[in-house]
């Protein structure tokens, strides 16, 4: 199997990969631009900041897998690949770290003006961090790690996230804000970080426009979560401290209507989120291992474009004897039931002897299905869930 790699990771992880059985090339010069041309018969496409456009996934016949050695897959074209049955995958949790680290670097460089050339006499007072309030829009890993550095910095901590129950906000020691609109409202700071589902405008006109003067807003996940129109009118009234970690310097301007400089409230560095030796290490583990599963079971983790599994779904775990034809009879007896299949997991016990099958399929099995599967004596054992 071919993989890519076309942005730089540990020297490391072309090894792992080669480990693997993989053949492996590296090309951290081609640019997204140039990649349809070079991506050829590749299966396994590794990326980081190199975008994957449409072009690019049509360009590859044999393409199975992209995975961003990062987090986020905002520079990937989820629709083309999932047009094409391809599994994009990323490493939310490898670079967790050091994206926090950066959130608060944007947060102290706007406050105490560190990115300001001239005299410090001239800049507006620090407000100082201690007994503020944090305002965390999403819980994802980066987040609870921000949360983690507030804490330490004396700050306190309020989340707006559909996926946080009270019980989760008491367990992980935050506040637990209902609404969206609220938490802009009442932070000295907002850090944004959505799930990947969220794919909408995050801060709008009208939750800026309800920030308290001079609070800050970061973004270090990905575009499109500002309304840029209403975050450029509060830079120009001094409003807003603004940090930005999602563009590319040529992107201001373009996607931006504005210079990456034009405002001494704004700070905006040019996706350095995870670009620390750290995170480098330990997003070059996780693509190891996320090939690896992939090679052993054909599922990648962290996969963002496979469709949600049916409320009606039902998990059938099949104990069986091994005996040539057993899951072929039990995949006729799903298709004369009319039941859909929509994951397959198999494994074998240890001895050989007997093998297990756990399958998800999209409606609870009748007593006349489990009958007509449980019926071969080769199946031992039939769970359903």
């Amino acid at each position: 199997m071919d993989a890519l790699i076309v942005d730089t990771l540990p020297a490391e992880a072309k090894a792992g990969l080669e480990a693997l059985g993989l053949r492996v090339s590296e090309d951290t010069s081609l640019g997204s631009h140039n990649l349809p041309g070079a991506i050829g018969d590749t299966q396994i496409l590794i990326v980081g900041r190199t975008r994957v456009t449409r072009r690019t996934i049509e360009a590859a016949p044999k393409l199975r897998v992209i995975i961003r050695a990062g987090s986020g897959t905002d520079t990937i074209d989820l629709a083309a690949a999932s047009e094409r049955g391809v599994f994009v995958s990323h490493c939310p949790t490898a670079d967790a770290s050091a994206r926090a680290e950066l959130v608060f670097g944007l947060v102290l460089g706007l406050d105490r003006g560190l990115h300001h050339p001239y005299p410090q006499a001239s800049r507006a007072p620090a407000h100082g961090l201690r007994g503020k309030t944090l305002g965390l829009f999403g819980y994802d890993a980066t987040a609870r790690k921000v949360q983690e550095i507030a804490v330490g910095l004396g700050m306190r901590v309020q989340v707006h996230s559909d996926d946080l129950t009270t019980a989760l906000a008491a367990e992980a020691r935050v506040r637990r804000v209902d609404s969206a609109d609220t938490l802009f409202a009442t932070s000295d700071v907002v850090s944004l970080h959505p799930a990947a589902a969220n794919g909408g405008v995050v801060a709008t006109a009208a939750r800026i426009a309800a920030m308290q003067p001079g609070a800050t807003l970061v973004n270090i996940s990905r575009r499109q979560l500002i309304d840029m129109s209403a975050a450029k009118a509060a830079l120009e009234a001094g409003t807003l401290r603004l940090g930005l970690d999602v563009y590319d310097a040529d992107d201001y301007g373009d996607e931006v209507p504005f210079a990456a400089d034009a405002y001494p409230t704004l700070l905006a560095t040019d996706r350095l989120a995870g670009a620390t030796a750290e995170a480098a290490d330990a997003i070059a583990s996780t693509v190891l291992g996320h090939v690896e599963q992939f090679l052993l079971t054909d599922l990648i983790p962290d996969c963002v474009n496979l469709g949600a599994t049916d409320s009606d779904a039902s998990t059938l775990i099949i104990r069986f004897r091994q005996s040539e034809g057993v899951l072929a009879a039990v995949f006729e007896a799903f298709r004369d039931a009319g039941v859909h299949v929509l994951a397959v997991h198999t494994g074998t016990f240890r001895g050989q002897v007997a093998s297990y099958a756990h399958i998800v399929v999209d409606r609870t099995p009748t007593p006349a299905l489990v009958a007509a599967i449980t019926r071969n004596p080769h199946v031992i054992r039939l769970d359903y869930r």
